[in-house]
């Protein structure tokens, strides 16, 4: 798990790969194909590489998104690239981000970091289990 910015984690596992010996961390794919079944409520969506004059991305947000002509509309022309989602464990909600490069997003603030692994690791080990490929 690394806490910053997608650049600055890539650039680090790429270092840990080429100067750890024995270290292979390799790229992780989220499929949305099988994630979105799964998921009762999308609250956010960002769609990439949109077909579309003057438009390179998009994003839609409100509950339930995924209902919308304007989501329907997005994945049309686009590809779906990260969402957002509540995610419930022991009785509390929590916003989570999913990227298609496998990436997790966590938007409360968190006392300590054990509970941000407990959330990661109940994401994975339920919603997201099945769609990861590495």
């Amino acid at each position: 798990m690394v806490r910053t910015k997608k650049q600055v984690a890539q650039d680090f596992v790429a270092r840990l790969n080429a100067r750890v010996k024995g270290f292979e961390a390799k790229p992780v794919r989220l499929d949305f194909s099988v994630l979105r079944p799964k998921l009762q409520d999308i609250r956010g969506a960002w769609f990439g590489g949109i077909r579309e004059p003057n438009i390179a991305r998009t994003a839609v947000f409100g509950p339930n998104v995924d209902r919308s002509d304007e989501f329907q509309h997005a994945e049309s022309v686009g590809e779906l690239t990260n969402i957002i989602v509540p995610l419930s464990s022991d009785g509390v909600t929590h916003m989570l981000m999913f990227a298609a490069e496998g990436g997790i997003v966590l938007y409360q603030a968190y006392q300590d970091t054990s509970d941000e692994v407990a959330v990661i690791d109940f994401a994975l080990s339920t919603i997201l289990q099945g769609c990861l490929s590495f």
